[in-house]
């Protein structure tokens, strides 16, 4: 059986226990959920004197002595406080606590990184700048894409990636912050709102902001997340507004190279017209706003960079595994001392109420502490921060934040995974928040803490977090625990990253996001729900049984849900190209797997192997292997299946390579290699024309021209459509394509910078400032909705998901195919005397002679 490390302990606990034993609880790889089962929480609980037995604890949620001891002992959790929680919250706790938290942020950047770089493994230097400027100038010329309506779906109360937040010190209700892929947030009513700034600039990927101290209105943009390396996200340089937002404007000192990955920006305290920034190639140094600068430090990367909060001459930066420091306002500067080999990544925070004292949280050792000023340092917590109580590797060079209560000296807040709190300098640790409770508790991975702007440690003890899970605060610092005290403050603040999304006529959404799991829309932006946890990959949503989903982790661990997004169970057993104890996964990051639009129990699972199932639904899945692989880590990218013919399909390689079988639904299909002319660069989506099965589509990835093909000879030849003159597609990747089932020569695509469409076979192409405008969409797909309504959904990476109508409802066609036929005929014979709303045509209240007049009347094509 094909587990992930971290599995092992909750198999052999079934095989201990018995599965009869667990008939209340649905195991899920990311989860196991408690169902509301007789026995189970069928008591109240309103306190007891005297204590709560653990008898009690396990009959209400129906535990054993090993669940009971699991909560207390990792989770810190008494019997009393065990009882406050509900079935559900406990259940993920245990989840959480069997199944450590991935540490793939790497993975999932290697993985668009390959989806960003040319045959040659290459951005172009400027290629995203170049991109956004003809993207400009075509919307002088909008067709197509501007006549949709674009609506946001959400989600706004789960957030993406956040690394910097700043408040206002003149009106500490106005705050800034700034999504990895979301671009900047600006709210007047200390978090209750958000509201996005701009979708416009050259780059919305924030990775850091700094606001002047002398001028609240002035606050400057770094673009670009660096943390990553060579792989990392690329930005425009640094944005200044003198406004509070209303505009930005790029520093022309920083429209080069070197400011690609801008990671810190810190302003002097004594003028304001001295910055230094720290980049992925150095630290610069500007004495007049930033309009010129001058490399003070050549370096691979600065992640950090302060200046003494009480003195402009003294500064300190992370460099290398290690910490300099100046004490004549940047210009010169020394080692630090005190440091290991192979520190890590270090985050650097002075003590504002005695700037002597500096504390450094190193990613591979722990908290140090200098008494000189950052001149050096020594050890005083070998706490391993930034790994997890229960087990998981360190993850502190990417998630690192450290901070030093302006009024006391000796409390440190160090974030890694989660927070921890210290009241002595250092030497003593509490853990004050758990990721599996979140958003009860804080969300994982820390990257920025700081104080509300009025801190002053008795009246005013307000602190915020930013976090994989955008922004969280807690107004009592000093108290705060891992069950208490803990605020979330994504309100409307939408900068998940989605990777997927699916839906169908339940009127449900669903869609994989990076570290936020797999999350379930039903209608409302700030309701979403999450189905399992990790970085959610492909999605699955069947159009015959509408409560069925299905949903997969990174890798593709997949799991299935025959109740509408609860109890997800998983279903990948039999799988070989999943990850196996001490041997990686054979497949991409995000995994692709469609089902069948044909057949509702048929899944294909694409690795380095393509993968199918038959009975999905079954309650033992069986899989099979249907093509080998075709070379090493040359994974499969993208999968098609033809509409009305099962045995047409289409796979896409990370090398560019095409397969095309027309034997799809035997034993052994025959495959070809159809790739022709095709650039060797990944393939990333491929769709099937319904009407004539020879004409398809591809996109490919890459900051270069010629990024959608199309044949019309089944593959043995291949055109690029790229445009020409203002309607030519910028050079940049394309992530998704889908075809007009009501015109088949009107076309969308999904990039790097938005939407793009075509009405004329890709001739030419428009876009439009609506919508997800300047953003990343990693997939577009057609969803009708529970009044078979027509929809155009995006899934963004940074700005969540957006829709927009595309044509009338079509009651009758019931399974969602774009036309009214024989299959929904049989759909509506097989629900005939129920109350089934789904498929209640005429809307009076059951399944009977006037549906069936209502179907018939409308045999066809949808319109």
């Amino acid at each position: 059986m094909a587990v992930p490390a971290g599995f092992e302990m909750r198999m052999s606990m079934i095989n201990r226990r018995g599965v009869s034993r667990w008939k209340h609880l649905a195991f899920v790889a990311g989860g196991i959920t408690l169902a509301a089962a007789a026995g189970c929480e069928s008591l109240s609980y309103e306190g007891e004197v005297g204590g709560v037995p653990d008898e009690r604890v396990i009959t209400r949620f129906c535990l054993d002595d090993g669940d009971l001891e699991q909560l207390r002992a990792d989770a810190g959790l008494s019997n009393e406080q065990i009882m406050e929680l509900s079935g559900p919250v406990v259940a993920k706790t245990l989840r959480d606590l069997r199944e450590p938290k991935a540490t793939n942020a790497g993975d999932a950047i290697a993985w668009r990184h390959l989806r960003r770089v040319d045959e040659n493994g290459e951005i172009p230097d400027g290629a995203l700048l170049r991109a956004k400027a003809q993207r400009d100038l075509m919307v002088s010329s909008l067709r197509g894409a501007e006549g949709l309506a674009w609506e946001w779906l959400g989600p706004g109360n789960i957030g993406g990636r956040t690394r910097s937040i700043v408040i206002s010190h003149e009106n500490p209700q106005v705050m800034y912050a700034g999504g990895v892929a979301g671009g900047v947030w600006k709210s007047t009513n200390g978090g209750a709102y958000w509201q996005a700034l701009n979708d416009f600039l050259p780059s919305i990927a924030i990775g850091c902001m700094v606001m002047d101290p002398t001028d609240a209105d002035r606050i400057y943009l770094g673009t670009g997340e660096g943390i990553f390396g060579a792989t990392s996200p690329r930005g425009a340089g640094i944005f200044v507004t003198e406004n509070g937002g209303a505009s930005f404007e790029q520093l022309p000192s920083t429209a080069n190279s070197f400011f690609h990955f801008v990671n810190r920006i810190a302003i002097s305290p004594d003028d304001p017209d001295v910055i230094l920034v720290g980049t992925n190639t150095g630290l610069y140094r500007s004495d007049d706003r930033g309009a010129t600068f001058t490399v003070v430090l050549v370096f691979n990367r600065a992640l950090d960079v302060d200046f003494d909060p009480t003195d402009g001459q003294k500064a300190i930066v992370e460099r290398d595994n290690g910490v300099v420091y100046s004490t004549d306002g940047g210009i010169t500067w020394s080692g630090a001392t005190g440091f290991p080999s192979g520190a890590g990544r270090i985050e650097v925070a002075y003590a504002p109420s005695n700037p002597s004292i500096v504390y450094a949280g190193a990613a591979n050792y722990g908290l140090y502490r200098s008494v000189d000023g950052g001149q050096s340092f020594a050890l005083v917590s070998d706490v391993s921060f930034y790994g997890q109580s229960n087990g998981g590797g360190g993850q502190g060079w990417y998630d690192n934040a450290l901070w030093v209560d302006p009024t006391n000296p000796d409390v440190v807040v160090v974030g890694g995974i989660d927070l921890w709190r210290s009241t002595s300098g250092g030497v003593d640790f509490t853990r004050i928040s758990q990721w599996q409770f979140a958003p009860s508790s804080a969300h994982a991975d820390q990257h920025l803490i700081i104080e509300h702007p009025d801190f002053d440690g008795v009246t005013n003890t307000t602190v915020y977090f930013g976090n994989d899970g955008g922004v969280y605060c807690t107004d009592d610092i000093y108290s705060v625990l891992s069950l208490s005290g803990w605020q979330e403050l994504n309100n409307n603040y939408g900068v998940t990253q989605f990777y997927t999304g699916g839906g169908n006529r339940s009127g449900k959404v669903l869609g994989g996001t990076q570290d936020n799991g797999t999350l379930i829309y039903q209608g409302d932006t700030e309701t979403w729900t999450a189905m399992i946890g990790g970085d959610g990959s492909a999605v699955g949503a069947d159009n015959v049984h509408l409560d069925t989903f299905y949903a997969a982790t990174q890798w593709g661990y997949l799991f299935r849900s025959l109740a509408g997004g609860s109890f997800p169970q998983f279903i990948w057993e039999g799988i070989e190209d999943l990850a196996q104890p001490y041997n990686p996964a054979q497949s991409n990051f995000i995994t692709p797997y469609i089902l069948d639009p044909n057949q509702n129990t048929r899944l294909l699972w694409g690795g380095a192997r393509l993968w199918r199932t038959e009975n999905a639904r079954a309650g033992e899945v069986q899989w099979s292997e249907i093509k080998p692989g075709a070379g090493v880590n040359n994974f499969i990218s993208a999968i098609a299946v033809a509409p009305g013919d099962s045995d047409e399909i289409w796979i896409g390689h990370n090398n560019g390579a095409v397969y095309r079988t027309e034997t799809g639904t035997s034993v052994s299909p025959v495959w070809a290699l159809v790739d022709g002319n095709l650039p060797n660069r990944v393939i990333t989506s491929i769709a099937i024309d319904p009407d004539d099965h020879d004409r398809v589509y591809v996109t490919m990835g890459g900051f270069t021209q010629q990024n959608v093909w199309r044949t019309t000879n089944g593959g043995v030849t291949w055109s690029a459509i790229h445009g020409s003159g203002l309607g030519a597609l910028p050079s940049l990747p394309v992530n998704s394509i889908v075809i007009d089932e009501l015109n088949e020569d009107t076309l969308y695509i999904g990039t790097e910078l938005g939407v793009f469409s075509s009405d004329n076979d890709g001739l030419s192409w428009t876009t439009s400032n609506i919508g997800p405008a300047n953003t990343i969409v990693d997939q577009l797909f057609w969803w009708r909705d529970q009044d078979n309504a027509r929809w155009l959904v995006a899934a963004t990476h940074g700005r969540g998901m957006y829709r927009a109508a595309t044509g009338a409802p079509c009651r009758a066609d019931l399974n969602s195919d774009g036309q009214v036929g024989s299959a929904d005929l049989s759909i509506l014979i097989g629900s005939w005397g129920s109350t089934n709303l789904i498929y209640d045509i005429t809307g009076d209240g059951e399944i009977g002679s006037s549906d069936l007049a209502a179907l018939i009347g409308t045999w066809g094509p949808c319109p």
